[in-house]
């Protein structure tokens, strides 16, 4: 199963358009997928830390670098990830 974190406002919002159509498109191919939107920056992070405590390997991270270098920071054991 694929863990997809958002940020919404990444891009002046057009984060939130991008989920929308990928959501619809994983869908149509009977992909399981679970979203994940922050709130704040440290949502990322912790958000990531949690799933990767929890045994999740598969993520789709959608927003811009910040986004990006938080997700990052969070990976529990990068190694062990797919991204």
């Amino acid at each position: 199963m694929y863990n997809i974190i958002v940020n919404p406002t990444a891009n002046n919002g057009k984060a939130s358009k991008v989920i929308k159509k990928m959501s619809k498109y994983l869908k149509s191919q009977n992909v399981e997928f679970l979203v994940f939107f922050s709130e704040t920056a440290d949502d990322i992070t912790t958000t990531t830390k949690k799933l990767c405590k929890d045994g999740e390997r598969e993520f789709i991270v959608v927003g811009g670098d910040g986004t990006l270098n938080r997700f990052i920071n969070g990976l529990v054991d990068p190694s062990k990830t797919h991204f």
